[in-house]
């Protein structure tokens, strides 16, 4: 018993193991079942239903916004890396007048972002004159870059991946221009240069004449060819590796607009790869990149101001962009929101929130996500303590340290100890009582 006595948690953990009714530990978890169909959502959520329940069975929504009607518009989406029983249904969302759901609305979608196998009669049979751009946004996604217009239209850009082999080999996705809210325009985005096979397999033969159509490509101007040279120099892919050949044509792409291609260039001037370290070009091209909305630059525009690099510190900035990006599902910007909120820089400290954060980024496997998170669950900061989730979380991120294992395993052997100490001497009561008085 004196390997015990050194720490006094173990006594409180062990209570909780025995007065804790097993049922009790098991909670909804956040978010919505992969498993579910529609049917199921409606099972919870009727008309008058509180907001408060909508929270409770589904958590903080993925976005809030406001309709034509002033009402709150609450959406939740199901993770799209995960299959759903019902492959169409891709979420919902729920109408809040006066703290109170007065409409249900499923989401159906029908594939997750642009498939590389359409062609662009594939995407006309979908997108049409007229569309609402919430049809468009729920066939094809969030579009990797925005621009406006001299009218103030806006011009939605869907590029296909070029290192996937699309049906039609010069179809390079789509453009959709949005005028009040509905599609008024649709063209066709043409890659400018030929792919026809794939990266992966094609011979060194076949990369060398597919290189070579590619550089001519981006030698006449093709932004997509100019930022695809660029990442086979980056990565090394068909050809010697070269950061300052990267460095070139990210920056000729760049400079055109291609929001990749500057969100790249970005990361060889933070990191001096290829070109002289420059933070203050460095956020100059996370800045642009992040105004298309790309996800890795915001994460890292929220990184500069955070810690002041190429930008005057500003930890509310700093906040803005990562939650620009946590709100895309980027895990490290939801893991950096988290630790502003643990801290309470540039936002109002909230521990509930921060945890609330640090497991979006966990359930996509951020590793300091679980690590934070499990800590928390053990010290129950933020969120009601809970034994059995912070080992969950601990053996998820693999860095639980050895004593915590053997505390664990201490309190279990004592927990079950206790058990049968406490039934051996009811059963011996027991047979005492029952043996006759002679």
């Amino acid at each position: 018993m004196g390997f015990f006595m050194f720490n006094k948690n173990i006594y409180l953990m062990l209570l909780m193991v025995l007065c804790i009714p097993t049922g009790c530990m098991k909670r909804i978890e956040n978010f919505i079942d992969p498993a579910s169909t529609f049917k199921d959502i409606e099972r919870y959520i009727q008309v008058g239903t509180s907001r408060e329940t909508v929270v409770f069975h589904f958590g903080e929504p993925f976005s809030r916004e406001k309709n034509a009607y002033g009402h709150e518009v609450w959406n939740y989406f199901i993770d799209a890396k995960l299959l759903p029983k019902d492959a169409d249904f891709a979420g919902f969302s729920v109408d809040i007048v006066d703290g109170k759901v007065t409409v249900l609305t499923p989401f159906y979608i029908d594939k997750n972002f642009l498939n590389p196998e359409y062609t662009f009669e594939d995407i006309k049979k979908v997108v049409q004159i007229g569309t609402p751009q919430e049809t468009v946004i729920l066939h094809f996604g969030q579009p990797q870059t925005k621009s406006i217009n001299e009218d103030d239209s806006e011009v939605w850009h869907y590029v296909n991946d070029f290192m996937i082999v699309p049906k039609d080999p010069n179809f390079g996705g789509f453009t959709a221009r949005i005028v009040n809210g509905k599609v008024s325009d649709l063209s066709r985005i043409l890659t400018g240069f030929s792919h026809d096979t794939k990266c992966a397999q094609a011979s060194a033969a076949e990369k060398k004449i597919q290189l070579k159509e590619i550089r001519q490509a981006a030698e006449e101007g093709d932004s997509a060819a100019q930022y695809y040279l660029g990442m086979c120099y980056s990565l090394g892919d068909s050809i010697k590796r070269d950061d300052t050949e990267a460095a070139k044509w990210f920056h000729k792409a760049a400079e055109q607009g291609h929001a990749m291609a500057q969100y790249n260039l970005g990361e060889l001037y933070y990191y001096g790869h290829g070109i002289e370290k420059n933070e203050v070009e460095a956020v100059k091209w996370f800045r642009k990149a992040a105004e298309h909305m790309i996800p890795d630059a915001e994460n890292w525009l929220g990184v500069c101001y955070a810690l002041g690099q190429g930008v005057e510190k500003d930890e509310a900035e700093a906040a803005k962009w990562y939650r620009k990006a946590a709100e895309k599902w980027h895990m490290n910007a939801q893991c950096n929101l988290g630790v502003l909120y643990d801290l309470g820089q540039g936002v109002e400290a909230d521990a509930a929130e921060a945890v609330r954060w640090y497991r979006l980024a966990a359930e996509q496997g951020h590793v300091e996500a679980q690590s934070t998170l499990a800590d928390r669950y053990w010290r129950g900061y933020g969120v009601e303590r809970s034994i059995p989730q912070a080992t969950k979380w601990w053996w998820r991120s693999k860095t639980m340290d050895w004593k915590i294992y053997v505390t664990c395993a201490a309190v279990l052997c004592l927990a079950v100890a206790a058990v049968l100490f406490f039934r051996h001497r009811m059963y011996k009561k027991c047979c005492r009582e029952d043996t006759p008085t002679p």
